[in-house]
């Protein structure tokens, strides 16, 4: 069996991609939530998480110009952070997603779609070994969770697990080196039932 790596699909980190991580997920819960204010649309359960998190203001009227004051103070407050910090509000997108939100289905829909769609580009035509996933995306649960990894099964025609810490496999994969097939008798329970 081949431990190596042999393809390279999305995971580009967040400045250049990351398409279905948390980072992306909050960064496109901001973007939505900007959108409805501009709009002037009413606030779902994700637009007003978002605003609570960000700008402690968990609603806002329909006036234009109150609604224009808060788009600004969001973009100031989300750039003022180290980017990667929009990444807590992922749990906000999978919990307005469970609440049947709209805008949260819809990005949770995207983001299924993007891990598959970088799942399917790391495998070969035709191939049919184990997918295994990590991550608090994959392994959270939750209704993003769950059509991820049925996703996946369809998608990728065969068996998907999900790791329970990559820092554990990774570690295994570099005593399969040093040790050789003996190392193959210390696999650590990875695997999340398992």
């Amino acid at each position: 069996m081949n431990r190596r790596q042999v393809a390279i699909a999305g995971g580009f980190g967040w400045l250049l991609g990351d398409e279905g991580s948390a980072f992306w997920l909050g960064r496109q819960a901001v973007r939505a939530t900007l959108r409805t204010l501009a709009t002037g649309a009413a606030l779902g359960a994700l637009a007003r998480s978002v605003l609570s998190t960000v700008v402690a203001m968990p609603e806002v009227s329909g006036d234009p110009m109150l609604r224009r004051s808060v788009v600004s103070r969001m973009i100031t407050a989300v750039n003022a952070e180290p980017p990667i910090h929009l990444a807590r509000l992922a749990p906000l997108v999978t919990s307005a997603a469970e609440a049947h939100d709209p805008l949260a289905a819809e990005i949770v829909d995207e983001a299924v779609d993007w891990l598959v769609r970088t799942a399917r580009d790391a495998r070969s035509g035709g191939e049919r070994t184990p997918v295994v996933v990590i991550g608090s995306v994959a392994a959270g649960g939750g209704v993003l969770g769950q059509r991820l990894l049925s996703a996946l099964e369809e998608a990728c025609g065969g068996e998907v697990t999900v790791a329970s810490d990559g820092a554990a496999g990774a570690a295994w994969l570099a005593s399969l080196e040093l040790l050789g097939p003996a190392a193959l008798t210390l696999r650590p329970q990875l695997l999340s039932g398992t």
